[in-house]
């Protein structure tokens, strides 16, 4: 989970195509790309604003090769 926090308001940014001559409007389009979830979060003053991403779970087997086991020559 990555958050931001953004004190300059309350009201909820949404994903947007920018035209290509644009230099701002992108940053949650790509978030909401490359993330499972993303939102926002009210608090005392403006929002947080979050991005998570699912991990996969490590197998016994990525455990164990993690270990950094050696065999003797």
């Amino acid at each position: 989970r990555i958050e931001v926090s953004d004190p300059r308001g309350e009201r909820n940014p949404a994903p947007r195509t920018a035209d290509d001559d644009e230099c701002f409007g992108r940053g949650l389009l790509i978030v909401a790309q490359l993330t499972d979830r993303w939102g926002t979060e009210p608090r005392t003053i403006g929002k947080t604003v979050y991005a998570e991403i699912d991990l996969p779970r490590e197998t016994s087997t990525a455990r164990e090769a993690g270990r950094g086991r050696r065999s003797n020559p």
